[in-house]
């Protein structure tokens, strides 16, 4: 299966997006794992945070870009990659 180029923007961090980096890396998917450092007292953070086009509608990570869509929150992320991957219908 084709897929459009998909970002996936989480702090450098295991956490909420884990399981997505699993996901993607077990079904040989191609992304960008785009990290967000700690460090620093969260500097890079505070330097994104407030731009939406990167940090999704509600400015917090995880966010996915998939071709031209933004998804957040870690919910509907794994709703859709779920849906768009074709195990919903497995």
């Amino acid at each position: 299966m084709q897929h459009p180029p998909i970002t996936l923007r989480y702090f450098d961090a295991r956490g909420r997006a884990q399981f997505l980096r699993y996901y993607f890396k077990l079904r040989k998917i191609s992304f960008t794992d785009e990290r967000v450092p700690v460090g620093d007292e969260l500097a890079a953070w505070r330097a994104l945070r407030d731009d939406r086009s990167r940090t999704g509608p509600f400015q917090k990570l995880p966010v996915l870009h998939w071709g031209d869509r933004l998804l957040a929150e870690t919910l509907m992320i794994a709703a859709f990659v779920h849906e768009v991957s074709g195990d919903a219908g497995r």
